[in-house]
């Protein structure tokens, strides 16, 4: 039972990632920049939560955003399937090794995830403030209640958008193990490319391995611009 749900969080994980490269890739096709799909992911992140965020001034994040969101990742498939599918060919012909790197820590990480959330912040505010985000739009002068629901982080958007079907109520769990492995996929992704070192990766791995996960998504950014650097 645990390794079948520790492989539905891993096959969530990558619909996810396919929705997040095909919702990326409209913007950057709009704008005609290259695309890649790396550039793809992140852009479709940063999309999604101006998605939410402008949704959320309306209306609570319900299945209805998210389902919203799956329609427009689909949509950058279909409409810029030949680059997309290019660029994902071109990643397969990397290294045997690194592929397999990627996809042990993919599920060591999906494993992880099927346990508890064990961050102290969670239940002291988390989860409430992504309660109100799903039970009422933007609430002016939240922070009056309680000065912590005012921070109003746009990663509770996207736990808000998660909180549905089969993982409703995991979301907390689902989101930390998705932000480790960024850190290591995408350190891997610019090996590949050549703009950061082998000992990167093995670094990302150690943190993920060992628990220690500060700022993982900035320190990957971080990480890939001083080795272009």
């Amino acid at each position: 039972m645990l390794i079948a749900s520790a492989l539905g969080v891993a096959a969530t994980w990558v619909l996810i990632t396919v929705v997040l490269i095909g919702l990326g890739s409209v913007l950057l096709k709009l704008f005609e920049i290259d695309l890649s799909l790396i550039d793809a992911f992140w852009m479709g992140l940063a999309v999604s939560i101006a998605i939410l965020e402008i949704w959320n001034l309306l209306l609570p994040v319900t299945g209805s955003a998210t389902t919203l969101l799956f329609c427009f990742g689909i949509l950058g498939w279909i409409t810029n399937r030949s680059v997309l599918w290019n660029r994902l060919s071109l990643g397969l012909r990397t290294s045997r090794w690194l592929i397999l790197l990627q996809i042990a820590v993919v599920l060591f990480l999906a494993l992880r995830a099927v346990g508890p959330c064990i961050h102290y912040d969670t239940g002291l505010y988390g989860a409430s403030a992504v309660r109100w985000i799903l039970t009422y739009p933007t609430v002016p002068g939240l922070a009056n209640l309680y000065v912590r629901l005012g921070f109003n982080s746009s990663a509770y958007l996207c736990l808000a958008a998660l909180d549905t079907g089969v993982w409703k109520g995991f979301e907390f769990s689902f989101i930390y193990r998705i932000s480790d492995g960024c850190h290591v996929l995408h350190n891997s992704a610019c090996v590949c490319t050549g703009s950061a070192e082998v000992s990167q990766v093995c670094g990302g791995l150690v943190s993920v391995c060992s628990g220690d996960t500060p700022d993982l998504l900035g320190a990957a950014r971080s990480n890939c611009g001083r080795a272009n650097r």
